[in-house]
């Protein structure tokens, strides 16, 4: 069987490009069972912005001990900052997007840390 590039899609194996009928923004979101609401992106981050978040995030890490991190970013906790972000991206933004608690961690972090960068936001 040929591989798929990038660009080529199989409909069959690969949800369509418009949303699911779901009410999406911070107001309309549904609450879970636990009570906690959810929060979803409307669309993915620029490539720019994400790096950015990862590298801010690569920053914060190395103040949070071992419990508050996520299982898959411990092994990246002894590591540098640049390290972090080299070898960890992928796994810092996947728990900033799934991950409600460690991304309230991080925002704490980072709001010690550039109270005019969290001021702005």
């Amino acid at each position: 069987m040929a591989e798929r590039t990038g660009g080529e899609r199989d409909p069959d194996r690969e949800p369509p490009d418009e949303p699911p009928d779901v009410p999406s923004g911070p107001e309309a979101t549904p609450e879970s069972a636990a009570g906690q609401r959810r929060e979803t992106l409307d669309s993915p981050l620029p490539e720019k912005v994400r790096r950015r978040v990862v590298s801010l995030t690569g920053d914060a890490l190395g103040a949070l001990t071992v419990a508050e991190l996520p299982v898959p970013l411990r092994q990246y906790a002894r590591f540098t900052p640049q390290r972090r972000t080299k070898f960890g991206g992928n796994a810092m933004a996947a728990a900033l997007a799934g991950d409600a608690a460690f991304r309230q961690r991080i925002a704490g972090r980072l709001r010690e840390s550039l109270p005019e960068l969290a001021e702005a936001v």
